[in-house]
């Protein structure tokens, strides 16, 4: 049996031309827009934005969190440390999940404007605390594209497991 995944869709309006919008993400050079092979000139595999760095093990975020408490008078064994390096660590994995899952984004003529989708597909965490933290870092990923593309969104998104559906536009 696969690993279960999570899908996160995000339907985007704009009023440009397809091409247009295209344009527009790529000249914010933060998304690398990568044509499907197909019929269809407006369906993309995205790329980014770019990762910022490695990602930090629990240990290595825990000696951070320890030396910023002892800077501030508190002891390393300290269960806030614990806690507050748990989260981190929770956060940072939560956020190299959500940029290394597929992005994809299928755009159409619409109506004197374009509408479109934006698909992000990543593996499903097994840590609760990483799965409570994906939501909010999938959510930004999927943003900062629509926001580069120039274009408007339906409030809301949905989170969908294990759906196997390929139909992205």
């Amino acid at each position: 049996m696969g690993k279960k995944t999570r899908k996160f869709s995000l339907k985007v309006l704009g009023t440009l031309t397809p091409q247009q919008h295209i344009t527009a993400a790529e000249s914010s050079a933060s998304f690398d827009l990568l044509p499907t092979a197909g019929k269809d000139p407006f369906l993309f595999k995205v790329k980014g934005p770019r990762n910022a760095g490695p990602h930090p093990s629990l240990g290595a975020t825990w000696a951070k969190v320890a030396e910023r408490a002892r800077e501030i008078g508190l002891e390393a064994d300290n269960p806030l440390v614990e806690n507050t390096s748990g989260d981190i660590h929770a956060a940072a994995t939560a956020e190299h999940i959500a940029l290394e899952g597929q992005l994809v984004l299928c755009l159409v003529p619409h109506s004197g404007g374009t509408q479109g989708t934006i698909i992000l597909t990543v593996e499903e965490p097994t840590d609760p605390l990483v799965n409570q933290c994906l939501d909010q870092f999938a959510n930004w990923r999927i943003l900062c594209l629509a926001r580069d593309l120039g274009m408007t969104w339906e409030t809301g998104h949905s989170d969908e497991q294990d759906d196997q559906s390929e139909s992205v536009c």
